[in-house]
């Protein structure tokens, strides 16, 4: 039994040196050698399997079949140290036989990925606390901004539904934005509606230059155009109709709800002057119709810039002598008294 173990340490210090230098060739064997004692009752292995007698003690290999154990020697053979020969080859044999992949090469074999390249590989997370995208406000359209604020001035937030409505668009319940604000239609000063009645008053028109309600006969936002009967109409010119307050344009006279051009006779001795019939031809007074002012042939005054200049007086410039200012530069000479009013000699019949 002593020899049996000291056999297997001898055995074992072998395989440690085997394993450093990795020369197994000390285990390798004769043809014919199984490797045990010679009184293990063995016999010669056998390319094929093991052919020991029928009283040999040993396993014997069947082709077909399980191993077949005779009686005799089963103690030596529980005690011959694994060199049955019905199992696996020896530990020697096992180990050259061993498959390629062992743990030492693991890490060669394992993924490329590693846990130090994880982070890269791993999806981005986005922040837990990150806060979703704010929407737009703001513009017509959009939700109204902090505040029930708008972006355009002219704007209007709806408190309705919290939503930005363009200047003149409709608001909920039957308003319209007008003035940054959504605002009840209709009423004279107020927006014009943008269904039904336009504006509520009778005869009332809607302002198309600032979308706002105009009373009947009462002048519209552009200069010449008057509410009548529920429509802006051109007004105060030559021929047309007064604008409102009898008021013509350009010094036109209203008469009759009819503007006169201005320099026309109203009556007698009146003219349409500055917007107004008035007396004309006395000096002081408007010239009269045809740019004459009163007086008799020979001393009929001066028309000076639209104004009666009695004769023998100081026109603007020059002097009035029967009806024409005379003697200034470049206007003729005066038929008496002194020719030029600068003192200049006449000449040609006009004053240099």
């Amino acid at each position: 039994m002593k020899s049996i173990r000291a056999s297997a340490a001898v055995m074992c210090l072998a395989l440690a040196i085997a394993a450093c230098t990795h020369d197994f060739s000390v285990f390798e064997q004769s043809a014919g050698d199984d490797g045990g004692p010679p009184s293990d009752a063995t016999v010669p292995e056998s390319a094929s399997g093991e052919g020991g007698g029928a009283n040999d003690g040993t396993v014997t290999d069947g082709a077909n079949g399980g191993d077949v154990v005779a009686s005799e020697d089963t103690s030596e053979v529980g005690e011959a140290s694994g060199d049955a020969t019905s199992g696996p080859e020896s530990g020697v044999d096992a180990a050259e036989d061993a498959p390629a992949d062992s743990p030492a090469d693991a890490l060669l074999d394992a993924p490329l990925d590693s846990p130090a390249d994880a982070p890269v590989d791993a999806p981005v997370d986005a922040p837990k606390d990150a806060a979703p995208d704010a929407p737009p406000c703001g513009a017509t359209g959009d939700a109204c901004c902090a505040g029930r604020t708008c972006t355009s001035a002219t704007d209007c937030c709806d408190p309705t539904d919290d939503t930005c409505v363009g200047p003149d668009l409709a608001c909920a319940g039957g308003k319209v934005c007008f003035h940054g604000a959504c605002s009840t239609c209709g009423a004279t000063g107020a927006a014009c509606c943008l269904a039904g009645a336009v504006c509520t008053n009778a005869g009332a028109c809607c302002d198309p230059a600032t979308g706002t309600c105009v009373a009947d006969d009462t002048n519209c936002s552009t200069t010449g155009s008057v509410c009548l009967a529920g429509t802006c109409t051109t007004c105060g010119g030559s021929t047309q109709i007064c604008c409102a307050g009898n008021a013509c344009t350009g010094g036109n006279c209203c008469m009759g709800n009819a503007c006169l051009l201005a320099g026309t006779p109203c009556g007698v001795n009146e003219v349409c002057a500055a917007g107004v019939c008035q007396a004309c031809g006395a000096a002081g007074d408007a010239c009269c119709a045809g740019q004459r002012c009163n007086g008799v042939e020979g001393e009929m005054g001066c028309c000076d810039t639209g104004m009666c200049v009695a004769n023998n007086a100081a026109c603007a410039a020059g002097t009035c002598e029967k009806g024409i200012c005379c003697g200034a530069s470049t206007e003729a000479c005066c038929p008496t008294g002194r020719a030029c009013a600068n003192g200049a000699t006449c000449r040609m019949g006009m004053c240099p």
